[in-house]
């Protein structure tokens, strides 16, 4: 079996791809300038995928009046078991 990082090497290098693509489509910047614009390129989606993800956890969490027993706080809960 293969180490992961030689499994997953190649997608690694098509994802940067990809934002470099994104940053400079034909190759005009300077190598250095077109790897730091990818690389905040893809900074800037990573901030705006864990955005969404947390949109969607505060979305699907329940509020305190659709829990059972959400009126005690966790410290009665504690208190009231010992």
């Amino acid at each position: 079996m293969l180490p992961p990082e030689v499994m997953v090497g190649p997608a690694h290098v098509g994802f940067r791809r990809r934002f470099e693509n994104l940053v400079d489509p034909e190759r005009v910047l300077p190598e250095a300038e077109r790897q730091v614009r990818a690389d905040r390129a893809r900074r800037a989606h990573m901030l705006t995928l864990a955005a969404k993800s947390a949109a969607a956890r505060k979305k699907a969490a329940p509020g305190p009046d659709k829990t059972p027993g959400a009126a005690t706080t966790r410290t009665d809960r504690h208190a009231a078991s010992t």
